[in-house]
């Protein structure tokens, strides 16, 4: 499915498995936390794809709207 796809949206990262499927001209975006994981931060930079991480999205004000209720 992955190779197919030009959008993964997940809800929990990416297990080891599906990093290696990953590719340039994807698009990830799920919870990520990659200072706590090297390994799964190593595997997205090789895979080339573009990571949007939901801890890192704001609004026009500054706030992490995908972190509150």
């Amino acid at each position: 499915m992955f190779a197919s796809s030009e959008m993964i949206v997940k809800v929990k990262e990416p297990q080891p498995s599906e990093r290696t499927q990953l590719r340039e001209n994807q698009i990830l975006f799920t919870y990520l936390h990659l200072d706590s994981d090297p390994e799964q931060a190593n595997g997205i930079v090789k895979s080339g794809c573009t990571d949007i991480a939901y801890e890192t999205v704001t609004d026009a004000h500054g706030k992490l709207r995908l972190l509150s209720r």
